[in-house]
């Protein structure tokens, strides 16, 4: 029997005569190989595929377009576009540069494949204007140009109590203040270091005793102030537009009082003869106010007491403790 010839085989594909130097963005394209031999053409399955077009613009950029009153420390941010695989960043004060800017220019911020961007330098009171250009391999989209601006710098507190540089002040204060123009929270700084008060950052820890929108702060509430002791405190007024740094104030704490000396009669004493007027040694700061509890029964009928008067009348067989206490300001 005569071998079965073998079939030709199949031709190989022509070369194109021309391919074109770009194919249509975002286009379906259809194609088919026919086999074809000796014997005849086989005609093939139809494949398709489509190109791959430039992104879309991005959506939903905050803040949005025209927002004021903003943050300084401000992150823009958007809705990732369809397509884009990167994005070019433009930022800047002029809105006609960063329209035509390019990725030549100094409003171009660089190429990233993330969704926020967070500018420096950002200052108060300015109108900023931002472009992301969404790109991948078939090409880059330029997007609109959004602007915003913001907010205004918060004036400095004032009208401080305690003064600065008082003295005498309570050992348990409370400090108050009237909130600068455009303050929205304040910043509360106290120690006893000037320096560590002067210099400390919301960062710096025991100096730094956190944000309020209250414009009052009791620093002895936990624990009492040391008494004659100077204290040193700074408010920084807070808002949108930023941070204005307080002026250092300070203020020192009362003196406690000391205890009085007993001279007549003698602790314990009994059958005393009492003089109209008991001897008390007043040893106290000058200018210190001090007034006295003078005599207190132990037990029975109080003794007579005149207002504004430290004259008594005892009574024989009874037992009278001398209660001297110097009253200087609250501590």
């Amino acid at each position: 029997m005569a071998p079965t010839a073998r079939s030709a085989a199949p031709s190989r594909l022509a070369p194109l005569a021309s391919t074109p130097a770009r194919w249509p963005n975002n286009t379906d394209h259809f194609w088919r190989v026919d086999e074809i031999n000796s014997s005849g053409t086989t005609t093939g399955i139809v494949w398709k595929f489509k190109t791959l077009g430039p992104p879309a613009q991005i959506t939903s950029p905050v803040p949005a377009n025209g927002a004021v009153n903003q943050a300084v420390a401000i992150t823009l941010s958007w809705t990732a576009a369809v397509g884009a695989t990167s994005y070019d960043v433009y930022f800047g004060t002029v809105q006609a540069d960063v329209t035509a800017a390019t990725n030549s220019d100094a409003a171009f911020k660089g190429n990233q494949a993330g969704v926020m961007f967070t500018p420096t330098g950002v200052m108060a009171n300015t109108t900023y204007y931002w472009r992301i250009d969404p790109k991948n391999s078939a090409g880059t989209t330029a997007g609109a140009v959004f602007s915003f601006t913001t907010g205004v710098l918060p004036a400095k507190a004032t009208n401080f109590v305690p003064a600065n540089n008082a003295t005498g002040i309570s050992v348990t204060p409370t400090l108050t203040w009237t909130a600068g123009a455009g303050a929205v929270t304040h910043d509360v700084y106290f120690g006893t270091d000037q320096v560590a008060v002067t210099n400390a950052t919301t960062a710096t820890a025991g100096v730094f005793k956190g944000n309020q929108g209250a414009t009052n702060y009791q620093p002895g509430v936990v624990t009492a102030l040391t008494a004659d002791t100077p204290y040193y405190w700074r408010i920084d007024e807070v808002a949108p537009g930023g941070t204005q740094k307080g002026d250092i104030l300070t203020f020192r704490t009362a003196v406690a009082p000391t205890q009085a000396t007993l001279v007549a009669p003698a602790n314990l004493s009994a059958d005393a003869l009492l003089p109209a007027h008991s001897a008390m040694d007043r040893r106290h700061r000058p200018g210190r106010n001090l007034s006295r509890r003078l005599f207190r029964k132990r037990a029975g009928k109080c003794p007579e007491r005149h207002a504004g008067q430290r004259r008594v009348q005892a009574e024989p067989g009874n037992a009278y403790v001398l209660a001297g206490r110097g009253r200087g300001p609250a501590v």
